[in-house]
């Protein structure tokens, strides 16, 4: 809602734009979907959205080479349930 009401023209409202298109690229993916590309390509947000598209491409394509600063990661300990005994 925020990023309709917000001024799409004028570079006054272009740190609350990069702010909130940040939080939507976030609320995505925790959704389990992915942001389209447009957004990333955006002149005013391309810069800001770096980050957040090198994760999307991530999870688009393959997480492994975007986990190594994390050795020994367990990505399945995080969601395993452990038997009830």
């Amino acid at each position: 809602m925020a990023i309709r009401k917000a001024p799409q023209q004028n570079k006054a409202a272009a740190g609350f734009l990069q702010t909130v298109h940040k939080f939507f690229v976030v609320v995505e993916l925790l959704m389990g979907d992915i942001p389209e590309r447009g957004l990333f390509r955006q002149p005013m947000l391309e810069k800001v959205l770096a980050p957040y598209s090198q994760i999307v491409q991530g999870t688009t394509f393959s997480l492994t080479q975007h986990l190594s600063p994390f050795p020994g990661y367990d990505s399945l300990s995080a969601i395993t349930i452990p038997p009830v005994s």
